[in-house]
């Protein structure tokens, strides 16, 4: 099986953080609040079966329940995730949604809204079957919405 090689492929580029209300009586989720954060890829080609083409796609990660005291404070925040989490962390390459664990995610506020991310990313490419899987480390940053959304 290949190795797509991400980190000599591709980088992350400016991401966003949401923070979103969420309640699910029907399977006991009382209402909650959680984060999202979107990290945009740069552009790249995959080399999986001879392909050329340039994809674009990027990290999602969601259903953070980070337990805050102030939803939109996240400085020096260390995260890690494993599939018991409930988190959902995904890289969508090949029409497949390869699920991701996080290893260890540093953030640090640098202004208003706005944090420097430090990821390590474990991409489990073998789920889908496209790819061997990998480890992804990069820098970025993140602009958090202020704005508390329903769901």
């Amino acid at each position: 099986m290949k190795t797509i090689d991400l980190q000599n492929k591709t980088s992350a580029q400016i991401g966003k953080i949401e923070v979103f209300w969420s309640e699910n009586k029907s399977i006991g989720l009382e209402k909650t609040i959680f984060h999202r954060m979107s990290f945009p890829l740069v552009p790249f080609v995959t080399g999986l079966d001879g392909e050329a083409e340039t994809i674009s796609t990027r990290i999602e990660v969601n259903w953070l329940n980070l337990n805050l005291n102030d939803p939109m404070e996240m400085d020096g925040l260390i995260l890690k995730s494993d599939p018991a989490d409930g988190a959902h962390i995904t890289i969508e390459i090949a029409e497949t949604k390869n699920p991701c664990d996080i290893k260890k995610m540093a953030i640090s506020k640098v202004g208003k809204n706005l944090y420097d991310i430090n990821c390590e990313l474990f991409v489990d490419f073998d789920f889908g079957g496209i790819a061997k899987s990998e480890t992804f480390s990069f820098k970025t940053k993140a602009e958090l919405d202020p704005k508390i959304k329903e769901e």
